[in-house]
């Protein structure tokens, strides 16, 4: 078993190696709704993964809500924001900032999740690049609502896409040589 062991490795076979990466999208940053609620980035990996095993979104700002009359009572309107990516088989990942974001500071990390109805597949970003659709919109109104009174709108100060990445690391004989020489 082992002589099997010292030939892969004298034949460089490759080892598994995961690795956050996180990538700042700073065109994203600005007033939203402003004159166009979505906005794209396109973005790069460092190296080309050999596997994406997870994403995450990571957002801050700063809220001002709205507004709005529902049910004859004044309340506040607050707005959400958060990022779509596509794959190439109908599907999609998105993670949304689906909080309690009233007034003031915030910031969140959520998990990029996939769309139920095609499967999505993270294979689209095998080639090391992908593209970021993100919004910042009003919040969906539910109930007898309106008129609105002011519109909500929020300062984003930060975008930050944060990737789980799988290389290949290629051993080598001399790499063997040095896993020994730390176990004698």
């Amino acid at each position: 078993m082992r002589s099997v062991l010292i030939l892969i490795l004298v034949c460089g076979a490759a080892a598994a190696h995961a690795e956050l990466v996180e990538i700042p999208l700073t065109t994203l940053n600005g007033t939203y709704p402003g004159g166009d609620p979505e906005r794209t980035e396109i973005f790069a990996f460092p190296w080309d993964p050999a596997a994406v095993d997870g994403a995450f979104l990571r957002v801050a700002g700063t809220l001002t809500e709205g507004a709005v009359v529902c049910d004859g009572d004044t309340v506040a309107y607050p707005m959400e924001v958060g990022g779509s990516m596509f794959d190439d088989g109908g599907g999609w990942w998105s993670a949304w900032g689906l909080h309690d974001m009233t007034e003031g500071a915030f910031e969140f990390t959520d998990a990029f999740w996939g769309s139920l109805s095609i499967p999505a597949s993270w294979d689209f970003l095998g080639a090391g690049s992908g593209t970021l659709h993100f919004s910042g919109i009003p919040v969906a109104l539910v109930g007898l609502c309106g008129p609105i009174l002011t519109d909500p709108s929020g300062e984003i100060t930060e975008v930050t896409l944060i990737f789980d990445l799988s290389s290949t690391v290629n051993t080598t004989p001399v790499t063997w040589s040095t896993l020994k020489a730390v176990y004698r």
